[in-house]
């Protein structure tokens, strides 16, 4: 995990993330994590032009470090340019789902494979010591969850060519799917190709949730940009042979709105600084109100000695739900995230630099004091891009000592 945070006015944006990697494999039949705090996450996505990308996430595709593949995209494209950064975007996709030099077809195939079959594991596992009964709930769970699998639109493929990727497995999902029942000894009910198909159809939309997933952060200006953009790929991942981003949103200044805080991956002290409140605070809030709320009316009527039409009492119910959290929203909006902007929107570049650097640090605090695992943490790299200077570091880590390596700035100079 990680904390990045992007700061822009109507003349810069500025990118701040930290060091801290988690690296996950399957020990076994376990997960397992590792920490470490030397991940560079922010790059320079052009030679020639004022464009960077920030990763969240898995620090790597399919096996192969994100940093690899972003600075050969940077040859790849050369001086070639957009109009605007969504191009940029598009233009990457493209260049790592045609770019088999870096991942060949049969390792994208192995690779999918293998998360099938941990898509399987995390299907049928059933907890240690667990008791016959135990087993045979989760047999006869599993079942119905097979017969009444459907495609539920969450895959980024139609249900046309979800099933055409099943059927291209099918064989070795029945392989796996047979061997792990054996392996970790979960009896299924009736014979495998009863149900198989359904559970390879279940395995592959379960890997939306389960396969190693990378959020990509483009931001900069495109030839025709006025002001700065910004571009992100959520949940980008691989699926069968495809790089396929999840969700894609797109922001920026503009002339109504003079700037824009947008967090990513741990985002809990920037929300709190732009809106004073967190995320999960915000959903907390939400459900302890309808929760009073129908305590309230359900308190009201045993006074009363009489009951509400359901009907009625369900809108009423709802939509002063929705108008409390909208009166919350339009005050902290009022007294927090616009008044913030308006500053923003005047800050010189390296005072932005200051502030997105500190939010990152109050992150990494926060979770060194409530968490045992530091998945926040290591130094912070601060990069700021302008129109004219491209992109620029504020701040930047090395894994080597400058003074002692004048050989590799001549390099870089030649």
């Amino acid at each position: 995990m990680t904390s990045e945070i992007c700061l822009m006015n109507r003349l810069s944006i500025v990118l701040a993330a930290d060091s801290a990697t988690t690296v996950s494999y399957w020990n076994g039949m376990e997960r397992e994590e590792r920490y470490f705090k030397g991940a560079n996450k922010i790059f320079q996505l052009s030679d020639f032009h004022p464009v960077g990308v920030m990763i969240y996430d898995a620090a790597d595709i399919m096996g192969v470090p994100w940093e690899v593949v972003i600075k050969g995209f940077r040859v790849s494209i050369s001086d070639k340019s957009f109009n605007d950064v969504e191009g940029y975007a598009n233009e990457f996709v493209h260049y790592v789902d045609e770019n088999y030099s870096f991942i060949p077809v049969d390792v994208r195939n192995k690779l999918f494979s293998e998360y099938i079959r941990q898509s399987i594991i995390h299907l049928i596992s059933v907890p240690e010591g667990a008791s016959r009964d135990d087993r045979i709930a989760k047999a006869s769970a599993l079942h119905d969850l097979a017969k009444s699998a459907r495609y539920d639109g969450k895959s980024p493929f139609s249900e046309l060519e979800v099933k055409k990727i099943s059927e291209k497995y099918k064989t070795s999902i029945i392989e796996k799917f047979l061997e792990i029942s054996k392996l970790i000894d979960f009896t299924y009910l009736g014979e495998a190709d009863e149900y198989v198909d359904l559970i390879t159809f279940c395995a592959l939309n379960k890997i939306s949730q389960t396969g190693p997933q990378t959020g990509l952060v483009f931001a900069g200006f495109g030839d025709h940009s006025v002001f700065p953009e910004l571009v992100h790929l959520a949940e980008c991942q691989f699926w069968d042979e495809r790089f396929v981003p999840g969700r894609v949103s797109k922001t920026g200044p503009d002339y109504e709105t003079p700037a824009i805080v947008q967090g990513f991956a741990q985002t809990a002290m920037s929300d709190t600084f732009s809106l004073g409140f967190s995320a999960d605070i915000w959903s907390i809030f939400g459900d302890a109100v309808a929760e009073e709320a129908s305590k309230l009316v359900a308190r009201i009527e045993d006074a009363l000695g009489c009951r509400l039409d359901e009907g009625k009492k369900a809108d009423f119910l709802v939509s002063s739900h929705e108008s409390i959290r909208h009166k919350v929203m339009a005050h902290a909006l009022e007294k927090h995230a616009m008044p913030l902007q308006r500053v923003i929107g005047v800050l010189p570049v390296d005072e932005m630099g200051e502030l997105a650097e500190t939010l990152i640090n109050l992150q990494s605090l926060k979770e060194k004091v409530t968490k045992r695992s530091e998945t926040v943490g290591g130094p912070v790299d601060v990069a700021a891009i302008t129109k004219g200077e491209g992109l620029v570091w504020l701040k930047r880590k090395h894994y080597f000592d400058p003074s002692i390596n004048s050989r590799y700035f001549d390099r870089r100079n030649r």
